[in-house]
């Protein structure tokens, strides 16, 4: 299996996960996501702090601390990732749509309020549109309908907002159902 597949596979699987269990996986994500960045950047950080090259051990020990050290900032800044969250997708949205920056900030930082004031219907919608997002950019994907997805907001074809839209509705009906009343 070449590794475009593979990536396409493990896209459309963390879509699925998102699309269906988004509200109840969103912390663990994003405490999960916070040590992934940690075990990424960690070596790189110890290398920049030290001004030499490190080495192998080390730079696993620095990967390891990192992730610890930003899941935990991550599980602590929980409310501020729910606000980055919403307005990262309130950015690209209105980015999408209109060539104004201004608009595009305005309607990042409202739909980052919105997310953190209702955060479980908020959280439903956005994981469910993600999910969607991802699921339908790797199926398209893996079924030869683009060569190379990007996952991306802006400009998408006509029948991927139709799909998008109504399998996130799926998935926000699903969540809502599964996580029971507010």
């Amino acid at each position: 299996m070449d590794p475009g597949t593979l990536q396409l596979l493990l896209l459309l699987a963390f879509g699925l996960l998102l699309l269906f269990f988004g509200f109840p996986l969103f912390r663990f994500l994003v405490v999960l996501g916070g040590a992934a960045v940690g075990f990424a950047y960690g070596p790189s950080l110890l290398t920049a702090l030290t001004a030499r090259p490190v080495e192998p051990w080390m730079a696993l020990a620095a990967a390891l601390v990192a992730a610890v050290v930003l899941g935990l900032l991550a599980w602590l800044a929980y409310w501020a990732v729910v606000f980055l969250w919403g307005a990262g997708i309130g950015f690209q949205l209105a980015a999408g749509a209109t060539d104004a920056v201004l608009l595009a900030l305005l309607a990042a930082v409202v739909l980052g309020i919105l997310a953190v004031i209702f955060q479980r219907v908020m959280i439903v919608l956005l994981t469910a549109f993600s999910g969607a997002w991802f699921t339908v950019t790797a199926g398209a994907g893996l079924l030869g309908f683009v060569d190379a997805p990007a996952v991306r907001f802006d400009y998408p074809a006509p029948w991927v907002l139709v799909v998008v839209t109504v399998l996130a509705a799926v998935g926000v009906v699903a969540q809502f159902r599964r996580s029971g009343p507010a």
